[in-house]
């Protein structure tokens, strides 16, 4: 389904931006992603991880600072120590399938999770929630659950 594809390129983009590159998923089954680095990229998402810390910090949030320093060192290791053919290997064969199940997961938890104040997003999040992420997630993980078991070879079956 076109939910399923969205997902699943979006699951290409995102080791992409932590690995410091221009992506651009696009909803007709193709991801655009630049060889060289950007730093852009690297700078507007580490801005976005320390606003993530800072609003933890405020708000005594322990999930909101661990995950930005997770996804700071994440993106560290990617960016600068991680070689080149590795990061491929991360968003170009990991990336799809693996953001069908890690990125469809993140958007039906991100339901549940109660953000910092600076991102509250209450009566919104139900809307939003329930017609845009969960709906697309919970179809990109059935989807890969069952197109996953009919990619066996024919020996393992």
């Amino acid at each position: 389904t076109a939910f399923h594809i969205w997902i699943h390129e979006l699951g290409h983009a995102v080791p992409a931006w932590l690995s410091g590159k221009h992506a651009l998923p696009l909803p007709i089954g193709f991801t655009l992603i630049t060889p060289e680095y950007s730093p852009f990229v690297h700078w507007g998402l580490l801005s976005l991880f320390g606003l993530l810390l800072v609003a933890g910090i405020k708000e005594r949030k322990i999930w909101a600072i661990i995950a930005a320093v997770a996804f700071a060192a994440l993106q560290h290791v990617m960016t600068w120590r991680m070689p080149d053919h590795r990061q491929e290997f991360w968003y170009g064969a990991f990336g799809g399938l693996g953001g069908e199940f890690i990125i469809s997961t993140l958007f039906m938890m991100s339901f549940y999770v109660r953000l910092p104040e600076k991102f509250r997003w209450e009566w919104c999040r139900y809307l939003f929630s329930s017609w845009v992420p969960l709906p697309c997630s919970q179809l990109g993980c059935v989807g890969s659950t069952s197109t996953t078991g009919s990619r066996r070879s024919p020996s393992a079956r």
